[in-house]
């Protein structure tokens, strides 16, 4: 029997199938026939998450093996007959001979849906939503411990395969609250007015902070060096979002995942306010903002390329 035929996913993810065989004829390469028949166990459950679960780990495989220099499966020190029961990261990447371990966890669509009120398809229609924070958060605080006697720097890759989601809530504004928390906007009431007297103010909270302790602003987590959030649902090239542990016991160099923009606290440590920064491994800015305007400089650059300078320049007469 062909390995890959082992695995094979309902019909509603059949557009993942592939990138999942090819993970499959990976695995069959290393002599991991056990963890073959475990993932097609796995393919074949009722449970949607556990389906997921294999998606998202033949997914972060994928993008890992298109940006990282060397891929490999991890091997714990204590092998185990069972790779359901293995608690240890399920990647080793090498990039300039800096090692570090990977350990992957899915986002169910069903609980981002419920959590986010974004669906896995674009619906239309103004809504109200909620960030993938407290999803990421919850992938996260289950993978940590498995990362807790490494000796390498070590990622947490939280992968989500519901298009609207993350389309909306991995902009750099949102997946701030990774780092600093939520934050609210206070000013001051006049109960005579029945009004906001005052200038508004943004307050950080630290409150669901993955890597700080909102009592102190000390380090959590420290055996984590980062989380990096993959958005599958752009298959065959996801966007990657992280942010880094500013506290980690092991610090993870950005220049390991040079497709990946990252998120970090600057300065560290804090002075008076906590701000992240958000650059590429070569330092480009890569905040919101910045990728808007690098976008539209792109787009400008084509259309001179093309012969349509002289238009552009009567554009901008008309709009200055």
């Amino acid at each position: 029997m062909d390995a890959s035929s082992q695995v094979q996913l309902p019909e509603s993810y059949r557009c993942y199938q592939e990138m999942v065989d090819e993970y499959v004829d990976w695995l069959v390469t290393l002599g991991q026939a056990s963890k073959v028949r475990h993932l097609g166990g796995e393919a074949s459950s009722k449970d949607r998450g556990q389906v997921e679960g294999v998606i998202g780990e033949a997914g972060a495989w994928a993008w890992l093996g298109r940006h990282a220099a060397e891929v490999d499966l991890y091997k714990p020190e204590t092998e185990t007959s069972d790779p359901g029961t293995c608690r240890a990261p399920d990647f080793l990447i090498n990039q300039s001979e800096r090692p570090a371990l990977v350990e992957v966890g899915a986002m169910f669509s069903d609980g981002v849906v419920n959590r986010t009120g974004l669906e896995r398809h674009c619906t239309p229609g103004a809504k109200h939503y909620q960030t993938l924070t407290t999803s990421i958060c919850r992938v996260v605080k289950k993978k940590a411990p498995q990362l807790g006697s490494t000796t390498h720097p070590a990622l947490v890759i939280a992968t989500c395969i519901n298009f609207e989601a993350a389309m909306v809530a991995m902009a750099t504004c949102h997946l701030d609250e990774l780092l600093i928390g939520r934050t609210v906007i206070q000013g001051s009431f006049d109960p005579d007015r029945g009004e906001v007297s005052g200038p508004l103010q943004e307050r950080m909270t630290i409150e669901g902070s993955l890597f700080l302790d909102p009592s102190d602003v000390t380090g959590i987590r420290k055996n984590v060096s980062g989380v990096i959030v993959l958005n599958l649902s752009t298959h065959p090239e996801p966007l990657a979002m992280g942010v880094l542990n500013p506290c980690a016991v092991r610090p993870f160099d950005p220049e390991g995942l040079p497709a990946a923009c990252f998120g970090s606290l600057d300065p560290w440590p804090p002075k008076q306010v906590l701000k992240t920064v958000w650059r590429t491994a070569t330092g480009l800015p890569c905040d919101d903002d910045s990728s808007k305007q690098r976008s539209r400089a792109e787009a400008r650059q084509r259309l001179i390329d093309q012969g349509l300078g002289d238009w552009l320049d009567e554009l901008d007469g008309l709009t200055s």
